[in-house]
């Protein structure tokens, strides 16, 4: 799995040449990452309220997730002011990565010649390599343990050393990240998503 986003990454100025859009739900600054956890959560939470909402969610929502929030979003703004980190600037186009977006060991075939092929690209694009591995750490659909995700995050950061603010981004945003994902759960809630 390393050796793929390694060999993504290699080709970024190849990529480059290429007319490639941003990734669905691209984090290309760091108030991005506000702005997506701030949306879904208004749009549970704005479902919850609702007449007919589950109130089991929205009470759950209001206290323990609320909390896990509330020190998250603590947590990425005092890394900002740490780092002296401008939320509105831009990732440089050199700092980005192409992401296959849903990316993990679900969204993988092994050929009968041991060969591994990624499939899903269809939100593929430009994004935060921070953003990719949050993702790949709390996809809900991802089995791995913890130790392997490490080790992912490990041989990953060893070949992107050049990029020396990476692992400060991405421990900055993956808790972030990961209320996202308990966020997509529960957005069950709203009716279109409950139905689909």
């Amino acid at each position: 799995i390393a050796s793929m986003l390694t060999r993504l990454d290699a080709k970024r100025d190849e990529f480059l040449k290429e007319n490639i859009s941003d990734a669905k739900d691209a984090r290309l600054c760091l108030q991005d990452y506000i702005d997506a956890l701030s949306n879904k959560w208004n749009k549970v939470m704005a479902a919850c309220q609702a007449p007919d909402g589950p109130k089991d969610i929205m009470l759950f929502m209001m206290t323990d997730l609320e909390q896990m929030r509330q020190d998250n979003l603590n947590h990425f703004y005092l890394w900002c002011k740490r780092e002296n980190w401008d939320k509105a600037a831009q990732l440089p186009v050199d700092k980005r990565i192409f992401s296959p977006v849903d990316f993990g060991v679900h969204n993988i075939l092994k050929t009968k010649s041991g060969d591994l092929c990624f499939l899903d690209f269809e939100q593929s694009g430009w994004d935060d390599p921070a953003h990719l591995m949050a993702d790949f750490f709390f996809n809900t659909e991802q089995n791995l343990d913890m130790s392997h995700k490490l080790a992912v995050l490990e041989a990953f950061t060893k070949n992107r050393q050049w990029d020396e603010k990476f692992m400060d981004r991405f421990w900055a945003i993956s808790d972030m990240v990961g209320v996202e994902w308990i966020l997509k759960l529960l957005a069950v809630a709203i009716p279109e998503e409950g139905a689909r």
